[in-house]
């Protein structure tokens, strides 16, 4: 899966979504995903990379705890059939809530 493919996975949510970072526009007002390539960890024989396994990382970042916007993001990573792992990074006080969802891609 590519980074474009991720992209389009992850806007099937309708939150705006960007890579690494806004950039040199400002962020939209919250909620929206922020993603990244984290790592890759081919699948080899015979001497060579033969399917491609990425893991990605989708950031939402939102005012507070937000299910109904976690929950688009786990429905599309479900409806595509990519595993993945949850967890909840930061404190309210000091900014927005971050969600965290790391997944893995396979192929591409």
């Amino acid at each position: 899966m590519r980074r474009e493919d991720v992209f389009a996975m992850l806007g099937s949510t309708g939150l705006p979504v960007t890579y690494r970072k806004w950039s040199p526009a400002k962020p939209p007002p919250l909620p929206y995903i922020v993603y990244y390539f984290v790592d890759g960890n081919d699948l080899m024989a015979d001497d060579e990379n033969y399917i491609g396994v990425r893991r990605w990382c989708a950031e939402l970042y939102s005012e507070s705890k937000d299910d109904g916007n976690e929950k688009k993001i786990e429905q599309a990573l479900k409806q595509h059939k990519k595993p993945y792992a949850y967890q909840e990074i930061g404190n309210i006080e000091d900014g927005p809530f971050e969600a965290v969802f790391y997944f893995t891609t396979i192929g591409g």
